[in-house]
């Protein structure tokens, strides 16, 4: 069977695969010697310190490219600023209150800026994006605008679509959820609301941070794409700056603990205040290998992503390799001829893949849509074993990531 054959195989057993959601976050920090943006999941849990954490990336935003660089937010406690993801093409947007930047969620490299004088809007408080129609949604706390973004390198402003007013006090985020169609906003008077795209209220205000105070003004709202798939309510990320709180919709009251964020309650730990929230659907690891390493390629697990590949790297030369496949993460790891062996329950392994001199295999596991073998929520666990060519055993760390929507 071809690579390409057994990586539909394998999403198919994915089926019996228990949804968790929720997977990594990222924010824009506080002013600082370098203006960054960071991707980070919750604390490690006991007592596997699963997954690791919780910083994964860092990357400054404030940098040369083919456009003026962006200006740094405003320090504590403004309201200016934002953050959002392209999860289709692993792009993050970034809002510093007069313009809009846009750079690789890998790297950090800056692909444009846009200036926002042209859509006759304040200083920007909250960014959101949709991938289906390609819009930006940007708030300046009294207006709601969607806007087509620019092309990349053009330095271009993007264009107005449409506009409509708050009708519920001042915004301090927003963000587009494809599950229910809706745009969820949080306002500086501490509630929590979703309007339609047509600016009609389709849920009332209420209070945010039920299960977790959040004493400070809200900044930072992110509703969970991989929560709330088939029109019901989502999971939602909450922020004043400082406290994260991962709450139900509607309710305030504390969402489900996952593999990435087991606690709902989190605290930042930034001496200032952070600007913005986004949700980033991209795999993360847990435990340590002893030589391979289990990768990804062709961006973030959303659906779908026919360019999704899973990669080993660091494999022994000419040996052989498993691909380990699971709903569950084995907290201690089992143990594998001396190696930790990161999965359990386990659905099956696929192999042995013979292994080039460079050690290398990629593995192509296109992710098909909503409707396919791989519902959107559900949370998948693997890794790598392989035999050296002296029938030495290794393994890799393990891999989870949960199927979203764009």
């Amino acid at each position: 069977m071809s690579s390409r054959g057994i990586a539909s195989f394998l999403l198919l057993t994915l089926t019996l695969a228990a949804p968790l959601a929720a997977q990594s976050l990222l924010l824009v920090e506080a002013p600082g010697p370098q203006p960054v943006f960071t991707e980070f999941t919750g604390p490690p849990a006991l007592p596997c310190l699963y997954p690791n954490g919780p910083q994964l990336q860092v990357h400054p935003y404030s940098i040369n490219g083919p456009c003026p660089k962006l200006t740094p937010i405003g320090g504590s406690p403004s309201i200016l600023g934002d953050i959002a993801v392209n999860r289709v093409l692993d792009q993050v947007y970034i809002a510093d209150g007069k313009r809009i930047g846009v750079f690789d969620a890998s790297s950090g490299v800056q692909l444009n800026v846009m200036d926002l004088a042209t859509l006759a809007m304040g200083n920007t408080t909250g960014l959101g994006y949709d991938a289906a129609t390609n819009r930006l949604w940007i708030t300046d706390g009294g207006t709601v605008t969607a806007a087509t973004p620019s092309a990349a390198g053009s330095c271009l402003s993007p264009t107005p679509v449409l506009s409509w007013p708050s009708t519920i006090g001042t915004l301090t985020d927003l963000s587009w959820h494809p599950g229910t169609g809706l745009l969820w906003v949080c306002t500086a008077g501490g509630s929590i609301a979703a309007y339609t795209s047509a600016g009609a209220l389709a849920l009332a205000p209420y209070a945010a941070g039920v299960s977790c105070p959040l004493p400070m003004q809200l900044k930072g709202l992110e509703a969970d794409p991989s929560t709330g798939c088939g029109g019901l309510l989502p999971q939602l990320f909450v922020s004043d700056g400082m406290r994260i709180n991962h709450e139900l919709a509607g309710t305030g009251t504390a969402a489900p603990p996952s593999f990435a964020f087991p606690t709902n309650c989190l605290v930042l730990g930034f001496a200032q205040q952070t600007a913005g929230l986004a949700y980033s659907a991209r795999a993360i690891t847990y435990g340590a290998g002893t030589g391979p390493t289990l990768g990804t390629a062709g961006g973030q697990t959303v659906l779908p992503n026919p360019a999704f590949t899973l990669t080993l790297a660091g494999g022994p030369p000419g040996g052989q390799a498993w691909l380990v496949v699971g709903t569950g993460a084995a907290c201690p790891p089992l143990n594998f001829f001396g190696n930790p062996w990161y999965v359990n329950p386990f659905i099956t392994t696929f192999g042995p893949f013979t292994l080039p001199a460079s050690g290398a295999l990629s593995l192509p596991a296109p992710l098909t849509g909503p409707a396919g073998p791989l519902p959107c929520g559900t949370t998948v666990f693997m890794q790598w074993v392989c035999r050296s060519t002296s029938f030495a055993w290794t393994s890799s760390a393990g891999l989870e990531f949960t199927a979203s929507l764009p």
